[in-house]
């Protein structure tokens, strides 16, 4: 391979890495309103009215663990994006 591909590849790479970080950053950095009202509606089960109250949270660039209780149970969920750092958030309850 010659010097001038060697370099379009080290760029490309260099961009990539760039990116991905920037994309993971965001996500620890960012308001996550819309995510933390996911994680509930899923701790919830969907139920309109629910006395789930958030307690703890844990947020990394490849997903977000959002803790709720009653004060009877606590549940916990964790929320992804579809594409590790990038895409819309799904929403599971986790043990």
């Amino acid at each position: 391979m010659n010097e001038q591909k060697k370099n379009v590849v080290r760029g490309i790479v260099f961009l990539l890495c760039v990116v991905v970080t920037i994309a993971s950053v965001m996500n620890v950095v960012l308001d996550n309103t819309e995510v933390i009202a996911m994680a509930q509606e899923v701790a919830c089960e969907g139920k309109p009215k629910c006395d789930m109250a958030k307690t703890e949270m844990m947020r990394l660039p490849v997903w977000q663990t959002i803790s709720f209780t009653n004060g009877k149970r606590t549940v916990n969920v964790r929320c992804t994006r579809s594409a590790i750092a990038f895409g819309d958030y799904a929403c599971k309850v986790v043990p």
